[in-house]
């Protein structure tokens, strides 16, 4: 089948190369010209396994095809919509808009149907068949992959499908039939969207928990470790606590499009609530981290990862704590340092010169974790540099109220002495 994908970011580049391995001739379309020129060579920021690999080999084989607006081609009959979702201000209108275009231009390129797999607030696609019901069909396929395994899952997790006549629920079939997953069917759209909505969130609150008790045992001045042992061990009835920064651009937007939803913001209260206490333990990190510089004379710091999460290992900078952080502490005349051999482009360009491999003469003061680092390929070697080092300290964000030696080496100050 010939299939058009409009947005070729993280989702809509996953099912691009997932389709074009099961037979499927994929047309991808994207605004930014410098990402198609990098796709068209097999470059991408995205880290996933051998996502190169099926790239050069979709292009290769004639499956896959990558272009912009201005190379004036036409949509296929059956078209993914997978923009970005962005929200500005607690509005949504922005990525509305964007879909609205891209429904005017399936209209014009007479396309026959249309697979929204944007996260949208509850009630938008009731709006989009009101409005071009008539003219095409349209499907509510919400993405629900993890960055960094999502070709993988593509294969595994059950796919929600919203569509309002046999016609829609056979072309649905037919596009994920090589996938073979479980099709979640509903005739109610709004179903659909409030799935989508609640898994991240569901996610954020539990973080947001996890933090919350983190609070409690600082105030009581007890280890976080030891209370979730006791809580959790052998009783499945208590998942083991997971306190520390939470980001990246759907744990920290979903929230907002779900109460972008109600007209009421006070019925997603308690939710937006909890994504405000997660966003909390960063400026939480950075008290932490002006104590420990204010009694150990820090200048120097070096940043261990820019990305919003190391686990699936990504470098993705975008609504990354890491990177906010970062800026806080420049802005607040540090002299910063970052090893991040996976980061992304924004990335990349943000260190510049700055990189610690480039830069091994400099004494280092203090070394800040702000992901847990399980993709540091060469973290013995950076750590052996400065370890035994009279002037180094260690920090780690994931940890934030956890009490002992694991906060600080060198000196081994506990941070609820400072």
């Amino acid at each position: 089948m010939k299939i058009s994908i409009i947005g070729t970011g993280y989702v809509g580049l996953t099912l691009a190369l997932a389709l074009s391995r099961k037979d499927h001739m994929i047309n991808c379309f994207d605004i930014n010209n410098n990402l198609i020129r990098n796709l068209r060579k097999g470059i991408t920021d995205i880290k996933e396994p051998l996502i190169s690999q099926y790239i050069n080999e979709g292009i290769e084989k004639g499956k896959l095809f990558f272009y912009t607006n201005v190379d004036k081609v036409r949509y296929s009959k059956v078209v993914f919509i997978t923009v970005g979702s962005n929200i500005v201000n607690g509005s949504g209108d922005l990525y509305k808009e964007r879909i609205l275009d891209i429904f005017a231009k399936c209209v014009e390129d007479k396309v026959k149907f249309v697979i929204l797999r944007s996260t949208i607030s509850v009630g938008f696609a009731d709006i989009l068949n009101e409005t071009y019901g008539s003219e095409m069909d349209i499907i509510y396929a919400p993405e629900r992959t993890i960055e960094g395994n999502a070709i993988r899952e593509l294969f595994n997790i059950p796919q929600i499908i919203a569509c309002k006549n046999r016609n829609a629920k056979e072309i649905s079939k037919e596009i994920f039939r090589d996938f073979k997953v479980r099709l979640l069917f509903t005739e109610n759209y709004q179903e659909a969207e409030l799935a989508k909505l609640i898994c991240n969130t569901y996610r954020d609150y539990n973080f947001a928990f996890s933090n919350q008790i983190s609070m409690l045992c600082k105030s009581l001045s007890l280890d976080l470790s030891r209370v979730d042992k006791l809580a959790s061990q052998n009783y499945d009835r208590f998942p083991k606590l997971k306190p520390g920064p939470v980001s990246g651009p759907c744990l920290s937007k979903d929230v907002h499009i779900l109460s972008d939803s109600f007209e009421s913001k006070d019925q997603c209260e308690f939710l937006v609530h909890a994504r405000n206490m997660n966003n909390k333990v960063l400026k939480i990190a950075i008290d932490d981290i002006k104590k420990i510089s204010e009694k150990f004379k820090v200048k120097n710091i070096l940043i261990m990862g820019l990305g919003f999460k190391s686990n699936p290992p990504v470098g993705d900078t975008r609504d990354s704590h890491s990177l906010l952080l970062s800026e806080y502490l420049e802005n607040n005349g540090f002299c910063l340092y970052f090893y991040d051999p996976i980061v992304d482009s924004q990335g990349k360009e943000y260190i510049k010169d700055r990189n610690i491999e480039d830069n091994l003469d400099i004494e280092i003061d203090l070394i800040v974790f702000p992901i847990i680092p399980f993709w540091y390929g060469k973290e013995n070697f950076i750590m052996d540099k400065f370890i035994n080092s009279k002037r180094y300290w260690l920090y780690r964000p994931n940890e934030l109220y956890k009490k002992g030696e694991d906060f600080i080496f060198g000196e081994y100050e506990k941070l609820n002495h400072l």
